[in-house]
C-alpha cells in the first residue's frame, strides 16, 4: 500500500523546534560564558556561522540549543559529536550529550471508516503531541484496484506522550502502530494477574497450614 502526500491534511503549528540539537551541560554547576559558548560551537563542533540559524543558552536547563540550516546537518552533528567531547578539558570535565529534538515520526492508524474526518483524527492525536500532517493510504501497483483508498491514515507528528495501541476517534476505535511501540496484550496481562493471584492464594494456604494455632489444634486432637 502507498501513503499519498498530495492530499495530506496539513496542520499549521508553531510548537516545534526545527532542525534543533540540544547539547546537555547539566553536569556543570555554572552557566557557560559567552566566550565558552561560542568557542564550543566553533572549535568543538566546527560549525560555520552560515550553518547555524539559532543559538540559545538555557540557564534553567543548563543546555545549549542549536538550530541548524537543515535536518541533514543536524542529524550529522549528533551522529559525529554526541559524547565525543569532554568539557571543560581535563580530568574535571564530562562528556557532552547531544540529541536531536522534536523529531517527527509516522503513526499508522487502522480500522477507521471514511466517516471519521481528518479533523477528528487531529483533535484526538493532538492529545499525544504535535500533529504535522495526516495522509491517506491507497492500494499500490500490482493489484487490480490499485489507487483505491485502503482506509489507513498516516499521522506525521512529534510525540509528547505514549499513544495507546487502541484509540477511540468519534464513534470508532482505531488500532495504532508506530516504530518502537511497546505494549502488553490484554490476554497476557490477564494471565499475569491470574498467576499472581494464584500464587498469593497458595502462599496464604501454606501459612495457615503451618501456623502455630493449627499445630496446637493437631496436638490437642492427638
Amino acid at each position: 500500500m502507498l501513503i499519498t502526500t498530495d492530499n495530506d491534511f496539513h496542520v499549521e503549528n508553531d510548537g516545534l523546534r526545527k532542525n534543533t540539537v540540544r547539547c546537555d551541560f547539566s553536569f556543570l554547576r555554572r552557566d557557560l560564558s559567552v566566550l565558552e559558548l561560542h568557542g564550543f560551537v566553533e572549535h568543538y563542533l566546527q560549525l560555520a556561522p552560515e550553518h547555524v540559524t539559532y543559538l540559545q543558552w538555557n540557564g534553567v536547563e543548563r543546555c545549549l540549543y542549536l538550530r541548524l540550516c537543515d535536518l541533514c546537518t543536524a542529524r550529522r552533528l549528533v551522529a559525529v559529536h554526541s559524547r565525543r567531547h569532554t568539557f571543560p578539558e581535563g580530568r574535571h570535565g564530562a562528556r557532552v550529550t547531544m540529541k536531536l529534538i522534536d523529531v517527527p515520526m509516522e503513526v499508522l492508524m487502522f480500522d477507521l471508516s471514511e466517516l471519521v474526518t481528518d479533523e477528528q483524527v487531529h483533535a484526538t492525536m493532538a492529545q499525544y503531541g504535535v500533529v504535522i500532517a495526516i495522509g491517506h493510504s491507497h492500494w499500490g501497483p500490482g493489484v487490480r484496484y490499485a489507487g483505491t483508498p485502503s482506509g489507513q491514515r498516516l499521522v506525521r507528528m512529534v510525540m509528547r506522550k505514549t499513544v495507546p495501541k487502541y484509540v477511540r476517534i468519534g464513534n470508532e476505535v482505531s488500532s495504532v502502530y508506530y516504530p518502537g511501540q511497546q505494549y502488553m496484550e490484554p490476554r497476557a496481562g490477564y494471565r499475569l494477574l491470574h498467576n499472581v493471584v494464584l500464587g498469593w492464594n497458595f502462599m496464604g494456604r501454606m501459612v495457615r497450614t503451618i501456623s502455630p494455632t493449627n499445630t496446637y489444634k493437631r496436638l490437642d486432637e492427638e
